[in-house]
Protein backbone atom coordinates (compact mmCIF):
# COMPACT_ATOMS: atom_id res chain seq x y z
CA UNK A 1 0.00 0.00 0.00
CA UNK A 2 2.39 2.34 0.50
CA UNK A 3 4.75 1.49 -2.55
CA UNK A 4 1.12 2.53 -4.68
CA UNK A 5 1.21 5.46 -2.40
CA UNK A 6 4.87 6.68 -3.23
CA UNK A 7 4.32 5.92 -6.87
CA UNK A 8 0.51 7.87 -7.29
CA UNK A 9 2.63 11.27 -5.64
CA UNK A 10 5.93 10.61 -7.80
CA UNK A 11 3.60 10.57 -11.03
CA UNK A 12 1.70 13.93 -9.54
CA UNK A 13 4.89 15.26 -9.20
CA UNK A 14 6.48 15.22 -12.50
CA UNK A 15 3.00 15.88 -14.35
CA UNK A 16 3.01 18.89 -12.53
CA UNK A 17 6.41 19.56 -13.54
CA UNK A 18 5.70 18.68 -17.16
CA UNK A 19 2.76 20.89 -17.22
CA UNK A 20 4.77 23.86 -15.58
CA UNK A 21 7.67 24.08 -18.15
CA UNK A 22 4.55 25.10 -20.85
CA UNK A 23 3.72 28.99 -20.50
CA UNK A 24 1.44 31.02 -22.46
CA UNK A 25 1.84 34.84 -22.83
CA UNK A 26 0.41 38.07 -24.66
CA UNK A 27 1.62 41.62 -25.25
CA UNK A 28 1.07 44.36 -27.53
CA UNK A 29 3.30 46.88 -28.92
CA UNK A 30 2.00 49.79 -27.98
CA UNK A 31 -1.01 51.10 -25.04
CA UNK A 32 -1.99 53.87 -26.81
CA UNK A 33 -2.41 55.31 -30.84
CA UNK A 34 -4.55 57.13 -33.13
CA UNK A 35 -7.86 56.20 -35.07
CA UNK A 36 -6.60 54.09 -38.13
CA UNK A 37 -3.43 53.43 -37.11
CA UNK A 38 -1.91 49.98 -36.45
CA UNK A 39 0.29 47.83 -34.12
CA UNK A 40 1.11 44.52 -33.19
CA UNK A 41 -0.26 41.98 -30.78
CA UNK A 42 2.28 38.98 -29.96
CA UNK A 43 0.70 35.48 -29.31
CA UNK A 44 3.44 33.30 -27.57
CA UNK A 45 3.99 29.91 -26.02
CA UNK A 46 7.18 28.27 -25.09
CA UNK A 47 6.91 24.51 -24.52
CA UNK A 48 8.61 21.41 -25.08
CA UNK A 49 9.18 19.64 -28.28
CA UNK A 50 6.57 16.72 -27.25
CA UNK A 51 3.85 19.17 -25.82
CA UNK A 52 0.77 20.13 -27.71
CA UNK A 53 -0.06 23.81 -27.63
CA UNK A 54 -2.95 24.61 -30.00
CA UNK A 55 -2.94 29.07 -30.02
CA UNK A 56 -6.62 30.91 -30.30
CA UNK A 57 -8.80 30.94 -33.30
CA UNK A 58 -8.96 34.74 -34.23
CA UNK A 59 -11.51 36.20 -36.77
CA UNK A 60 -11.62 39.30 -38.22
CA UNK A 61 -12.47 41.55 -34.97
CA UNK A 62 -10.41 40.74 -31.28
CA UNK A 63 -12.92 42.27 -29.64
CA UNK A 64 -15.47 45.30 -29.92
CA UNK A 65 -13.08 47.83 -31.04
CA UNK A 66 -10.54 46.25 -31.99
CA UNK A 67 -9.75 44.48 -35.37
CA UNK A 68 -7.71 42.38 -36.78
CA UNK A 69 -5.78 43.43 -40.06
CA UNK A 70 -3.66 40.28 -40.98
CA UNK A 71 -2.41 37.26 -39.17
CA UNK A 72 1.34 36.89 -39.48
CA UNK A 73 3.15 33.72 -40.29
CA UNK A 74 3.98 31.82 -36.52
CA UNK A 75 8.08 32.40 -35.70
CA UNK A 76 9.66 29.31 -33.81
CA UNK A 77 12.95 29.38 -32.28
CA UNK A 78 14.77 26.95 -29.80
CA UNK A 79 16.17 28.68 -26.84
CA UNK A 80 19.25 27.74 -25.06
CA UNK A 81 17.15 25.44 -23.05
CA UNK A 82 15.91 23.20 -25.54
CA UNK A 83 12.48 24.67 -25.46
CA UNK A 84 10.35 25.70 -28.44
CA UNK A 85 9.18 29.30 -28.40
CA UNK A 86 6.59 30.21 -30.83
CA UNK A 87 5.66 33.46 -31.53
CA UNK A 88 2.22 34.67 -33.76
CA UNK A 89 2.07 37.86 -34.55
CA UNK A 90 -1.31 39.87 -35.16
CA UNK A 91 -1.63 43.39 -37.24
CA UNK A 92 -4.61 45.41 -35.64
CA UNK A 93 -6.12 48.29 -35.49
CA UNK A 94 -9.41 50.41 -34.78
CA UNK A 95 -11.76 53.10 -36.06
CA UNK A 96 -13.36 54.14 -32.78
CA UNK A 97 -12.22 55.97 -30.02
CA UNK A 98 -12.20 54.28 -26.76
CA UNK A 99 -10.32 52.29 -24.41
CA UNK A 100 -10.31 48.95 -25.54
CA UNK A 101 -10.21 45.51 -22.76
CA UNK A 102 -8.68 42.89 -24.73
CA UNK A 103 -9.89 40.11 -22.87
CA UNK A 104 -7.22 36.87 -21.94
CA UNK A 105 -6.57 34.30 -24.65
CA UNK A 106 -7.07 30.79 -24.94
CA UNK A 107 -4.68 28.42 -25.44
CA UNK A 108 -5.04 24.75 -25.10
CA UNK A 109 -1.65 22.92 -23.75
CA UNK A 110 -2.05 18.98 -23.69
CA UNK A 111 -6.03 18.70 -24.01
CA UNK A 112 -6.29 21.52 -21.40
CA UNK A 113 -6.61 24.85 -21.56
CA UNK A 114 -4.27 28.06 -20.63
CA UNK A 115 -5.11 31.39 -20.58
CA UNK A 116 -3.12 34.82 -20.92
CA UNK A 117 -3.30 37.89 -18.56
CA UNK A 118 -5.74 40.83 -20.42
CA UNK A 119 -4.59 43.91 -22.41
CA UNK A 120 -5.76 47.37 -23.08
CA UNK A 121 -5.49 50.11 -25.23
CA UNK A 122 -6.37 53.39 -26.09
CA UNK A 123 -7.51 54.56 -29.21
CA UNK A 124 -7.24 57.98 -29.66
CA UNK A 125 -8.82 60.51 -32.11
CA UNK A 126 -6.87 63.11 -33.87
CA UNK A 127 -7.34 66.34 -31.72
CA UNK A 128 -8.41 69.55 -33.66
CA UNK A 129 -6.94 73.16 -32.48
CA UNK A 130 -10.11 74.76 -33.59
CA UNK A 131 -8.42 78.54 -32.66
CA UNK A 132 -6.03 78.48 -35.69
CA UNK A 133 -9.46 78.40 -37.63
CA UNK A 134 -7.75 76.22 -40.33
CA UNK A 135 -10.53 74.31 -41.54
CA UNK A 136 -11.17 75.39 -45.47
CA UNK A 137 -13.80 74.75 -48.23
CA UNK A 138 -13.56 71.95 -50.36
CA UNK A 139 -11.77 73.00 -53.33
CA UNK A 140 -13.77 73.19 -56.98
CA UNK A 141 -13.84 70.80 -59.63
CA UNK A 142 -10.24 70.66 -61.69
CA UNK A 143 -11.20 71.29 -65.45
CA UNK A 144 -8.34 69.80 -67.84
CA UNK A 145 -7.68 71.93 -70.88
CA UNK A 146 -8.42 70.65 -74.19
CA UNK A 147 -5.47 69.24 -75.90
CA UNK A 148 -6.09 70.13 -79.84
CA UNK A 149 -3.25 68.36 -81.49
CA UNK A 150 -3.86 65.53 -79.27
CA UNK A 151 -7.30 64.81 -80.45
CA UNK A 152 -6.42 66.03 -83.82
CA UNK A 153 -3.72 63.16 -83.59
CA UNK A 154 -6.50 60.48 -81.74
CA UNK A 155 -9.15 61.30 -84.70
CA UNK A 156 -6.61 60.88 -87.70
CA UNK A 157 -5.48 57.43 -86.10
CA UNK A 158 -9.07 56.50 -85.88
CA UNK A 159 -9.21 57.34 -89.53
CA UNK A 160 -6.12 55.88 -90.86
CA UNK A 161 -7.13 52.32 -88.96
CA UNK A 162 -11.25 52.65 -90.91
CA UNK A 163 -9.19 53.35 -94.33
CA UNK A 164 -6.97 50.62 -93.74
CA UNK A 165 -9.66 48.27 -92.91
CA UNK A 166 -11.39 49.04 -95.74
CA UNK A 167 -9.01 48.39 -98.01
CA UNK A 168 -7.93 45.48 -96.12
CA UNK A 169 -11.35 43.63 -96.97
CA UNK A 170 -11.85 45.69 -100.37
CA UNK A 171 -8.59 43.10 -100.76
CA UNK A 172 -10.08 40.40 -99.13
CA UNK A 173 -13.08 40.19 -100.92
CA UNK A 174 -11.33 40.32 -104.70
CA UNK A 175 -9.00 37.27 -103.62
CA UNK A 176 -11.72 35.92 -103.06
CA UNK A 177 -14.04 36.17 -106.01
CA UNK A 178 -11.40 36.44 -108.06
CA UNK A 179 -9.42 40.10 -109.09
CA UNK A 180 -10.71 41.76 -112.16
CA UNK A 181 -8.89 42.79 -114.89
CA UNK A 182 -8.13 46.21 -115.86
CA UNK A 183 -11.17 48.17 -118.52
CA UNK A 184 -7.67 48.95 -120.40
CA UNK A 185 -6.39 45.73 -121.24
CA UNK A 186 -6.64 44.65 -124.88
CA UNK A 187 -9.31 41.83 -124.92
CA UNK A 188 -9.46 39.95 -128.32
CA UNK A 189 -12.72 40.48 -130.35
CA UNK A 190 -13.96 36.30 -129.54
CA UNK A 191 -11.57 34.95 -126.33
CA UNK A 192 -13.15 31.61 -127.85
CA UNK A 193 -11.44 32.04 -131.41
CA UNK A 194 -8.02 33.53 -129.82
CA UNK A 195 -8.04 29.97 -127.48
CA UNK A 196 -8.89 27.38 -130.65
CA UNK A 197 -6.41 29.25 -132.49
CA UNK A 198 -3.48 28.49 -130.29
CA UNK A 199 -4.50 24.79 -129.03
CA UNK A 200 -4.83 24.56 -132.82
CA UNK A 201 -1.04 26.27 -132.88
CA UNK A 202 0.23 23.74 -129.84
CA UNK A 203 -1.56 20.26 -131.29
CA UNK A 204 0.30 20.75 -135.15
CA UNK A 205 3.44 21.91 -133.31
CA UNK A 206 3.58 18.50 -130.73
CA UNK A 207 6.62 19.76 -128.69
CA UNK A 208 6.09 17.19 -126.24
CA UNK A 209 7.27 14.50 -128.69
CA UNK A 210 10.54 16.45 -128.77
CA UNK A 211 10.83 16.01 -124.92
CA UNK A 212 9.65 19.23 -123.91
CA UNK A 213 6.87 17.79 -121.87
CA UNK A 214 7.36 21.29 -119.15
CA UNK A 215 6.90 23.82 -122.04
CA UNK A 216 4.03 22.26 -123.58
CA UNK A 217 2.19 21.74 -120.16
CA UNK A 218 2.91 25.59 -119.88
CA UNK A 219 2.00 26.58 -123.11
CA UNK A 220 -1.42 24.68 -122.41
CA UNK A 221 -2.15 26.26 -119.34
CA UNK A 222 -1.09 29.79 -120.52
CA UNK A 223 -3.64 29.93 -122.97
CA UNK A 224 -6.09 28.55 -120.69
CA UNK A 225 -5.65 31.31 -117.90
CA UNK A 226 -5.35 34.02 -120.83
CA UNK A 227 -8.69 32.35 -121.99
CA UNK A 228 -10.43 32.90 -118.81
CA UNK A 229 -8.73 36.57 -118.19
CA UNK A 230 -10.49 37.34 -121.88
CA UNK A 231 -13.40 35.42 -121.13
CA UNK A 232 -14.54 35.99 -117.34
CA UNK A 233 -12.19 38.75 -116.41
CA UNK A 234 -10.31 36.89 -113.59
CA UNK A 235 -6.71 38.04 -113.21
CA UNK A 236 -5.75 34.33 -114.01
CA UNK A 237 -2.37 35.08 -115.25
CA UNK A 238 -1.20 36.33 -111.66
CA UNK A 239 -2.96 33.48 -109.55
CA UNK A 240 -2.29 30.02 -108.35
CA UNK A 241 -4.08 27.12 -109.75
CA UNK A 242 -5.95 26.87 -106.73
CA UNK A 243 -7.12 30.08 -106.70
CA UNK A 244 -8.24 30.15 -110.84
CA UNK A 245 -10.49 26.83 -109.75
CA UNK A 246 -12.27 28.86 -106.89
CA UNK A 247 -12.61 32.15 -108.70
CA UNK A 248 -14.33 30.28 -111.74
CA UNK A 249 -16.15 27.95 -109.37
CA UNK A 250 -17.95 31.27 -107.90
CA UNK A 251 -18.86 32.27 -111.13
CA UNK A 252 -22.03 32.13 -112.79
CA UNK A 253 -20.80 30.25 -115.18
CA UNK A 254 -18.76 28.09 -113.10
CA UNK A 255 -21.12 26.64 -111.48
CA UNK A 256 -21.41 24.09 -113.85
CA UNK A 257 -19.59 21.39 -112.20
CA UNK A 258 -18.19 19.54 -115.27
CA UNK A 259 -16.34 22.72 -116.41
CA UNK A 260 -15.04 23.18 -113.11
CA UNK A 261 -13.62 19.58 -112.86
CA UNK A 262 -12.09 19.99 -116.60
CA UNK A 263 -9.71 22.96 -115.38
CA UNK A 264 -9.01 21.54 -112.08
CA UNK A 265 -7.76 18.28 -113.70
CA UNK A 266 -5.52 20.23 -116.15
CA UNK A 267 -4.10 22.87 -114.13
CA UNK A 268 -3.43 19.89 -111.53
CA UNK A 269 -1.46 17.93 -114.08
CA UNK A 270 0.33 20.86 -115.22
CA UNK A 271 1.57 21.72 -111.85
CA UNK A 272 2.54 18.10 -111.52
CA UNK A 273 4.72 18.25 -114.51
CA UNK A 274 6.26 22.14 -113.82
CA UNK A 275 7.45 21.36 -110.07
CA UNK A 276 7.15 17.95 -109.13
CA UNK A 277 8.87 16.69 -112.10
CA UNK A 278 6.24 14.00 -112.95
CA UNK A 279 6.10 12.42 -116.84
CA UNK A 280 3.31 11.89 -118.11
CA UNK A 281 2.68 9.28 -121.14
CA UNK A 282 2.04 10.32 -124.72
CA UNK A 283 -1.30 8.62 -124.26
CA UNK A 284 -1.96 11.50 -121.54
CA UNK A 285 -0.52 14.86 -123.44
CA UNK A 286 -3.00 14.42 -125.92
CA UNK A 287 -5.80 13.68 -123.47
CA UNK A 288 -5.05 17.30 -121.48
CA UNK A 289 -5.21 18.70 -124.74
CA UNK A 290 -8.70 17.20 -125.69
CA UNK A 291 -9.67 18.53 -122.41
CA UNK A 292 -8.31 22.06 -123.02
CA UNK A 293 -10.30 21.90 -125.99
CA UNK A 294 -13.63 20.39 -124.30
CA UNK A 295 -13.31 22.92 -121.39
CA UNK A 296 -13.33 25.80 -123.85
CA UNK A 297 -16.29 24.66 -126.05
CA UNK A 298 -17.86 23.75 -123.08
CA UNK A 299 -17.29 27.35 -121.48
CA UNK A 300 -18.26 28.77 -124.64
CA UNK A 301 -22.15 26.60 -125.09
CA UNK A 302 -22.79 28.01 -121.48
CA UNK A 303 -22.26 31.53 -122.27
CA UNK A 304 -24.27 31.39 -125.23
CA UNK A 305 -26.87 30.08 -123.20
CA UNK A 306 -27.25 32.48 -120.98
CA UNK A 307 -26.57 35.31 -123.72
CA UNK A 308 -29.89 33.75 -125.45
CA UNK A 309 -31.57 33.56 -121.98
CA UNK A 310 -30.88 37.42 -121.63
CA UNK A 311 -32.08 38.10 -124.88
CA UNK A 312 -35.22 36.08 -124.43
CA UNK A 313 -36.03 38.06 -120.88
CA UNK A 314 -35.23 41.41 -122.76
CA UNK A 315 -37.86 40.55 -125.51
CA UNK A 316 -40.71 39.35 -123.20
CA UNK A 317 -40.02 42.64 -120.95
CA UNK A 318 -40.11 45.02 -124.03
CA UNK A 319 -43.39 42.83 -125.10
CA UNK A 320 -44.97 43.69 -121.35
CA UNK A 321 -44.03 46.94 -122.00
CA UNK A 322 -45.49 47.65 -125.11
CA UNK A 323 -49.26 45.92 -123.89
CA UNK A 324 -48.99 48.09 -121.14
Amino acid sequence: MKRYIASLLTLIVVTSSYASQVTVSARIDSTSMLIGQQTRLHLQTVKEAGDNVAFPLLKDTITEGLEVVALLKPDTQRLSSGQLQITEDVIVTGFDSALVLIPPFTFFVNGDSMQTEPLSIKINTVEVDTLKNDIKDIRPVYSMPIQWGRIILYVLLALALIAGGYFAYRYWKNRRKGAVVKDEEEVPVDPYTYAIDNLNRIKSEKVWQQGKVKEFYTDVTGVLRQYLQYRYRIDAMEMTSEQIVEAFSRSSEGKDGESTVLIRKILELSDLVKFAKWTPTFNEHEIALSEAYDFVEHTKQILQEVEEAGEKAGERGNEERRNA
